[in-house]
């Protein structure tokens, strides 16, 4: 946090400190306290369990803060075990440990020297276990396309109120930055020790924000503080797109070119088009054990489906293709009568049709659907329209970053980043 060490302070008799009411908030009924935030993201993964996808993350919040009070206060003596200290409650499933019960001492946050300049620092671990992310069903109607946001947060109480008044707490993320990491942003907003990608995921994202109540709860508007966190992830779709999707529009490919056989030859085609037919349930075996159990189509299955369409309006258009060139006495032999220009007139009607049939399943199906339901129930949704109280309550006015792990990111800095994110306003974030 800056500012002179604690060797220009002078050691203060114990008798000063006998009058302070330590419990008492330091700026209590004069003005809000001022806490630096930094967060450590030390570790996140999914496991694929029983069907269900389990997330864990796990790192720490640290907060520093200045009480004026114990300035000249003898470091050999210890904290004072009652002394005011920041009060985190986390959100259903955030688990902040002792903190959230008060029992969570805080530290000096300079330790040279013999007396305390009043700075003081409280590291709070939190943790998430096995949040089941195949809860939020609708976000895999665009399987493999999906993502999915989850939120967590935590609100700032006041342990000691009396003779005291909201707002509590100015929260900033404004600790200065290590010398040799100021490239990646005068701040530490985030201190990264994670990595990018577990199981089928990758975190696109790491949100953080400051949030405030936006109408009359646990006190006026904007005057109750938390701190809200998010995880934005997406599945990596290239297993599936390269194992299901791009073979599958490869069949329905094959299946335009049987045009190009004789219409005659109808026995011809049709083998062709079987075989094409259940090359398209075999492409589906190969990705059938990763593939979740739904009671609704996805992306995936709606492209496997059109495909099967394809196949078999390309079956009925040789059909009647072969039935418009065929004598009135029927086809037997070479056919020689056989009228091949009218067989080529509805090939060229139903292979026209097919192929936009094609088109359509990649625009619509796998472009806009995805798009559609990702933007409604998948990472980029913002916080509002969170399932959670907070989400209602609490909202983001004029601190919101978004930390961007990408793979350039994640070339550069691998597995360790202290630094900034992205501001992102509140009505998006």
């Amino acid at each position: 946090m800056g500012g002179p060490t604690t060797d220009v302070f002078e050691l203060k008799s114990p008798s000063h400190f006998a009058s302070v009411i330590w419990k008492r908030r330091p700026t209590a009924g004069i003005s809000p306290t001022k806490l630096t935030v930094v967060t450590c993201f030390d570790h996140w993964d999914v496991t694929n369990t029983h069907g269900k996808e389990l997330l864990n993350w796990s790192g720490s919040t640290e907060f520093y803060w200045e009480d004026l009070r114990l300035v000249g206060f003898p470091l050999e003596n210890g904290v004072p075990p009652d002394i005011w200290r920041p009060k985190p409650m986390g959100n259903k499933g955030f688990n902040l440990g002792p903190a959230e019960q008060g029992k969570l001492l805080p530290s000096f946050a300079n330790s040279s020297g013999k007396v305390s300049d009043g700075k003081l620092k409280m590291t709070v671990k939190f943790k998430i276990v096995d949040v089941n992310m195949s809860e939020q069903l609708d976000r895999f109607r665009a399987f493999p396309f999906d993502s999915l946001r989850i939120d967590n947060s935590m609100v700032m109480l006041n342990p000691f109120k009396d003779g005291d008044s909201p707002p509590f707490y100015n929260i900033q993320f404004d600790r200065p930055n290590l010398k040799n990491r100021l490239s990646d942003g005068i701040y530490q907003h985030v201190d990264w020790t994670a990595c990018r990608h577990s199981d089928d995921y990758d975190l696109v994202c790491f949100g953080y924000a400051v949030t405030r109540n936006h109408e009359e709860w646990n006190g006026p508007p904007r005057t109750f503080t938390g701190i809200a966190y998010s995880l934005h992830i997406a599945r990596t779709p290239n297993f599936y797109v390269r194992k299901g999707i791009v073979p599958l529009f490869l069949v329905s490919l094959f299946g335009l070119f049987t045009y190009f056989l004789e219409p005659a030859d109808l026995n011809a085609r049709v083998s062709v088009l079987s075989a094409l037919f259940l090359t398209v349930y075999a492409i589906q075996w190969v990705t059938i054990e990763r593939l979740p159990r739904l009671p609704f189509n996805t992306v995936l299955d709606s492209v496997a489906e059109t495909v099967v369409g394809i196949l078999i309006f390309n079956l009925a258009g040789m059909c009647v293709s072969f039935r418009a060139g065929r004598p009135d006495e029927g086809c037997f032999g070479d056919c020689i009568d056989f009228n091949t220009k009218a067989s080529e007139v509805w090939d060229l009607r139903f292979a026209l049709a097919a192929t936009a049939l094609v088109v359509w399943s990649i625009g619509y199906q796998v472009v806009y659907q995805s798009w559609k339901i990702s933007k409604k129930s998948g990472w980029t949704r913002p916080w509002p329209l969170g399932p959670t109280l907070f989400n209602k309550r609490m909202h983001v006015f004029d601190q919101g970053y978004r930390l961007w792990t990408d793979e350039i990111w994640g070339e550069k800095h691998g597995k360790k980043f202290i630094g900034e994110g992205v501001p992102e306003p509140g009505s998006t974030w």
